[in-house]
């Protein structure tokens, strides 16, 4: 058996109705006896959106669909089937099945101060990006929002976004980056620090700040992908997947 949540982080609300993500969400919940979560987003790239030929509005309504969406599934999830009327959305009745094995976390992913706000009232979690000189005053403001929203601060996990390059040393990791560089318009990796050091330094700043990171290997050594598995296992608390009271 796995203690492993499954869930995406995140998913643009643009690229679908909320609706079919969160029945695809309760699906998953179902497959997997309640272990799984959902990270939403309002979306940022609009080349991506421009290739599938996804509108792209402007970011306030992206946010504007955040908190419908939201909105949205929740009552979906919610148990029986009855008639939604609330602050944004109206559904004659809310019918999802298979129903969710238990509560799915909503995480949100953003940095923006309204992404932050929305996040303190209605979300699980955060993600923010892994950015040292901006990711305290991100949390302090989102720590902020909750109290003004009347909630704890601890009541909304913080999780962060690292995508490590992993190599056998320093001058292997460096050719590594390289490499992606060319390969990947979209990488701007940061750290090129040898593997042990950067998962020292991710250790360290996750112990000063921070909930969770969830750490994506783009391209290492198969003998060390080990290692990242294990340091997102280490650094994940048991309150980010707390699960709300239905």
């Amino acid at each position: 058996g796995t203690g492993l949540d499954l869930g995406t982080l995140v998913t643009p609300v643009t690229f679908r109705p909320a609706g079919v993500t969160a029945k695809a969400a309760a699906t998953l919940s179902s497959l997997t006896g309640g272990r799984s979560f959902l990270g939403l987003g309002a979306g940022w790239w609009e080349r991506e959106h421009a290739a599938y030929g996804v509108p792209f509005p402007p970011a306030r309504e992206r946010l504007d669909a955040v908190e419908a969406a939201i909105e949205t599934m929740r009552a979906l999830w919610a148990s029986g089937t009855k008639p939604h009327e609330g602050s944004r959305v109206t559904m004659p009745e809310t019918t999802c099945y298979p129903r969710p094995a238990g509560d799915i976390p909503l995480i949100l992913g953003g940095r923006g101060a309204r992404t932050l706000r929305i996040a303190a009232r209605l979300a699980d979690g955060v993600n923010v990006p892994s950015d040292q000189d901006r990711l305290g005053e991100r949390i302090e403001l989102l720590r902020a929002h909750c109290r003004e929203a009347g909630r704890d601060p601890a009541e909304v996990a913080v999780t962060v976004l690292d995508l490590p390059v992993v190599g056998t040393d320093r001058d292997d990791t460096w050719a590594r980056v390289e490499r992606l560089r060319t390969a990947l318009l979209w990488a701007h990796v940061q750290r090129r620090a040898d593997d042990d050091t950067g998962l020292r330094k991710a250790r360290a700043f996750h112990v000063q700040l921070f909930d969770q990171a969830k750490v994506g290997q783009l391209g290492g050594p198969r003998r060390r992908a080990q290692d990242v598995v294990r340091l997102d296992i280490a650094m994940h608390k048991p309150r980010l997947m707390r699960r709300r009271q239905r």
